[in-house]
């Protein structure tokens, strides 16, 4: 197919200053907008970012035969679920936080299968095992139970607060041991 000569200038003049135009939507964008292909000889899509999701989001919900026999075929062994299952969290590792499945499997076992702030044993549901990683250099820590990584993330990781947290306990769990002892209470009964 011979490419006009008109499109072929409007093409080297968009690239000049940065920009592509969308095949689809025939918007003129930045060429950060469009995903990496080896195939073609800018070396990206032809369409896109926002033009292709919508293409794959209509292909998915407007064909449910084709999605259920997906579906089908993915649960008619064993195998192929656990295959599929792990892609899904190959891939949602690798996005959020740059790591793989198998990465991950290695620092659980490095860590003795033990949630790395209050020692408990990972149980049941791998969901609900946390990848812990600093929100400002995103950089892997280590792996959390639920409960001790929505205690750092609700006080920001910041280790004054921790530390207030701390003192304040001791505080306490000393007094409660005090009117122990003592039989007294402080509070209205």
């Amino acid at each position: 197919m011979a490419v006009s000569a008109a499109f072929e200038r409007d093409r080297q003049r968009l690239m000049a200053v940065g920009m592509k135009r969308c095949a689809k939507c025939q918007t003129a964008k930045p060429v950060d907008d469009f995903s990496p292909d080896k195939q073609h000889s800018d070396g990206k899509l032809s369409w896109c970012r926002p033009c292709v999701n919508a293409y794959y989001r209509a292909k998915r919900t407007g064909n449910k035969e084709y999605s259920q026999y997906q579906m089908k075929y993915r649960k008619s062994t064993p195998e192929r679920q656990e295959k599929w299952n792990r892609s899904r969290r190959n891939m949602a590792f690798r996005t959020a936080y740059g790591i793989t499945v198998e990465q991950w499997e290695e620092m659980k076992e490095a860590q003795g299968n033990k949630c790395a702030i209050c020692r408990r044993p990972f149980t049941g549901n791998t969901k609900r095992i946390q990848v812990d990683h600093d929100h400002t250099t995103g950089q892997v820590r280590d792996l959390l139970c639920y409960k001790c990584n929505t205690l750092l993330g609700q006080c920001s990781d910041d280790i004054d607060t921790l530390q207030r947290a701390i003192a304040y306990l001791r505080r306490h769990s000393a007094l409660a041991r005090k009117e122990a002892v003592n039989g007294d209470s402080h509070r209205d009964e």
